[in-house]
């Protein structure tokens, strides 16, 4: 294994794909996370099902249609978890909104108590990503192992669930239009594309593991250096309440606010900048090529920090 780091390795990750690198997952990766019956499968065949796939919801047209769900259910969240508190948890609290969130947009699964649910397993499964691979009762591993089965279970509950509710939707509607019903979210798409239920679970898993703890990770680093940064944090502060004031008691933020959010954005961006909430990726190449000087050859694991 070769390891790339800093904003040159991230230039051969992001330039080179499928040209002499593909995508690679450790072997305790694709267990925790996978389908057994899919342990086997390319990392690469399944990254580019999801590049197929993501596209239609990450375009701005269609992330522009999700604010007001991002801005209500953070209004929500602050108003039960952080006002009535005089001392929070960020990163715990911002991890249960992240999720709830997700829940929403991937899902369409709004119940608190069906989010609670869901979200206990997936907070055993990071830890056993990053620990040694010994699936012993009591260790991470073997605590993520049976997280990540108990999350494909009640994914796939919920697959199931819905592919009815779609076969109702159609038999009511005599036309051809796919999805009648009209709700369409992520592994809705994926149903009425003729993913079976493990397919489908398997990258529903995936990216809610990222969302529930890179994202939260983003956000905790953002809260933390205004904090320590009290005139980033007012020049800030008075961004927000300038878009604020034009907005009625109960409207949300829509895509136009977002846009006049100039200086929250760079400061956002440089935090992240400082601070990726991601450590890394894995890659695998496909071809010798060289790097610094160096040939990495054929077949060489590839981690980018």
């Amino acid at each position: 294994m070769v390891m790339l780091c800093g904003a040159s390795g991230n230039i051969v990750l992001f330039s080179g794909y499928d040209k002499y690198i593909i995508s690679w997952w450790p072997y305790t990766f694709k267990k925790i996370l996978m389908d057994p019956s899919d342990v086997g499968n390319s990392a690469n065949d399944e990254a580019a099902k999801m590049r197929s796939f993501l596209p239609q919801f990450l375009k701005p047209d269609s992330l522009k249609n999700y604010i007001h769900v991002m801005d209500s259910v953070a209004k929500e969240h602050l108003q039960k978890e952080w006002s009535p508190c005089k001392e929070v948890k960020v990163f715990a609290l911002l991890k249960k909104y992240t999720f709830a969130l997700g829940c929403r947009l991937f899902i369409s699964v709004d119940d608190p108590k069906y989010v609670a649910k869901l979200t206990e397993p997936f907070a055993q499964v990071m830890p056993g990503l990053f620990s040694l691979p010994i699936n012993l009762p009591g260790t991470p591993n073997n605590r993520a192992m049976k997280a990540g089965r108990r999350i494909r279970e009640e994914v796939k509950a919920l697959i199931t669930s819905r592919e009815m509710e779609l076969s109702t939707e159609d038999n009511n509607h005599n036309d051809n239009s796919k999805n009648p019903g009209g709700k369409m979210d992520f592994w809705t798409s994926m149903i009425l594309d003729g993913l079976d239920a493990t397919e489908i679970s398997n990258k529903i898993g995936g990216f809610f593991i990222a969302n529930h703890d890179y994202a939260s990770a983003a956000i905790t680093f953002i809260i933390s250096y205004l904090a320590d940064y009290p005139d980033v944090y007012r020049k800030v502060f008075q961004e927000q309440m300038e878009i604020l004031k034009a907005k009625g008691e109960r409207e949300y933020f829509n895509r136009q606010d977002v846009e006049m959010m100039k200086y929250s954005w760079c400061m956002a961006c440089e935090v992240l900048r400082l601070l990726p909430p991601a450590s890394g990726t894995f890659r695998e190449a496909i071809q010798d090529f060289m790097y610094a000087g160096y040939t990495i050859p054929k077949g060489w694991k590839i981690a980018v920090l």
